[in-house]
């Protein structure tokens, strides 16, 4: 009867530990990556008791004119401001130049968190209307758009030419939130660097000797150290530091190491430990593990040159008047 229920016991055990370490595994796994979002430079992971982020300026910019300091980017416009015998006509050109960093490796290491760009590739340019699907087909077909970026760093000179197309509308499409725009995606891989020290509270693990057992830790109590180290799970006296942040989630391989270090006291005659407090704080001493992750991610920017040019109307030339900025094209 006794091998029975010893038999029993050490079943109930391995099931109750199968299930805690399934549950445990899951909360301290390979962490996420979220990009939140796609038009602005912000990463984060998701990791066990906490949250780590980071900066990721990936974008689509307008370059700059060599030696000038000035940005590749115009818009001309004749008979709109002022009648012109050759009619109404626009002319918009822009430079484009992707922007990614090279690397955001060691020296962004934080806190016991670091992250690491392992390859980037740019992989569609795309120009977008959203207020006018026609003339966004039209726009498309100019420009020979979407297609696919082999060198993110490349120069990519565009032109855009209107005749006889009214200011009113023009102007709308360059200034309105579903006007004019350019895009591009892309697909980094990122490599993670964290830090999980995994611990035993000692104010918690005291409060449930004394519950379990008696308040004097130093007394030797027989204790089968599975059971003491699945009672310390669920007690939450095991934790996982990331960062600045606490969790009770800790790996399976933590809880192995407590259970290996009770098994050196174990009595041969009863099958249990000899344990005291100081053998279970011991046993479970703090460990710290550096772990990496990877993830690739698909990344998506985009650039309305409508705006740079209400901001900047010294790129914009009024050549049969003297209007200044995109009002021109709205007329007397």
């Amino acid at each position: 009867m006794k091998k029975l229920s010893d038999c029993l016991r050490v079943v109930l055990i391995l099931v109750v530990s199968l299930l805690w370490f399934i549950s445990t595994s899951k909360a301290s796994s390979i962490p996420d990556l979220f990009y939140l979002d796609a038009d602005k430079t912000r990463l984060e992971w998701v990791l066990p008791g906490g949250i780590a982020s980071t900066e990721f300026p990936f974008a689509l910019q307008i370059a700059r004119v060599s030696n000038e300091g000035k940005y590749s980017i115009g818009f001309t416009h004749l008979g709109y401001s002022e009648h012109d015998p050759d009619g109404k006509a626009a002319s918009f050109t822009i430079t484009l130049r992707p922007s990614v960093p090279k690397s955001i490796g060691p020296s962004s290491l934080v806190g016991g968190i670091g992250f690491e760009l392992v390859d980037f590739q740019a992989t569609e340019l795309d120009v977008t209307l959203k207020a006018d699907p026609v003339e966004e087909k039209r726009l498309r077909a100019a420009l020979k758009l979407p297609r696919q970026i082999e060198k993110v760093d490349a120069s990519l000179p565009y032109q855009i030419k209107w005749k006889g197309v009214d200011g009113v509308k023009i102007h709308s499409w360059l200034t309105m939130p579903d006007g004019l725009r350019w895009s591009i995606a892309g697909v980094a891989k990122l490599r993670l660097i964290f830090t999980i020290r995994e611990k035993i509270n000692s104010g918690c693990v005291k409060l449930w000797w004394e519950r379990r057992i008696i308040s004097d830790p130093a007394k030797e109590v027989l204790l089968d150290p599975a059971t003491v180290a699945i009672e310390l799970l669920a007690d939450g006296c095991l934790e996982a530091e990331v960062v600045s942040s606490t969790s009770r989630s800790v790996s399976p391989q933590y809880v192995a190491r407590i259970i290996e270090g009770l098994q050196k006291y174990l009595e041969p005659i009863s099958h249990y430990s000899s344990l005291t407090l100081e053998r279970i704080v011991t046993a479970a001493k703090p460990e710290a593990v550096q772990h990496e992750a990877s993830a690739v991610i698909k990344l998506h920017t985009a650039l309305a040159p409508g705006q740079f040019l209400n901001a900047n109307p010294s790129y914009v030339k009024d050549l049969s008047g003297n209007s200044v900025g995109l009002a021109g094209l709205l007329g007397k």
